[in-house]
């Protein structure tokens, strides 16, 4: 006997989300490699992140190469109104406690042509 089909939608929606929304102005250079920490919600119960999504306005499709997500360690320290970002090779000393490979640490490549 066969069971109700399994309809992915549906359970997706049930679930939290979460808008991260990046807001860089790219500078005339080829290539950068833009770095941004984001403080995720905290839950009464543990999460985990099972998908992810980027929303690219249409004129900037052209802009972003690739998209890296790391979740920073729980034990690390962050002013949450001074998040680090910027160019990475600026902010990489901060960058060093999210280097396993999760949710938190959003890095990306912004090509330029």
């Amino acid at each position: 006997m066969v069971g109700q089909p399994y309809n992915l939608n549906e359970k997706l929606d049930t679930c939290d989300t979460t808008d991260v929304p990046i807001n860089y102005t790219v500078p005339p250079t080829n290539t950068t490699y833009y770095c941004e920490i984001f403080k995720i919600p905290t839950y009464a119960e543990k999460r985990h992140a099972i998908a992810h999504k980027m929303l690219i306005d249409d004129k900037n499709r052209g802009l972003i190469h690739h998209l890296l997500i790391y979740e920073c360690d729980p034990t690390s320290v962050f002013d949450d109104n001074n998040l680090p970002d910027g160019v990475c090779d600026t902010v990489y000393m901060y960058l060093e406690k999210c280097a396993s490979d999760i949710e938190l640490f959003i890095y990306y490549t912004i090509l330029k042509c």
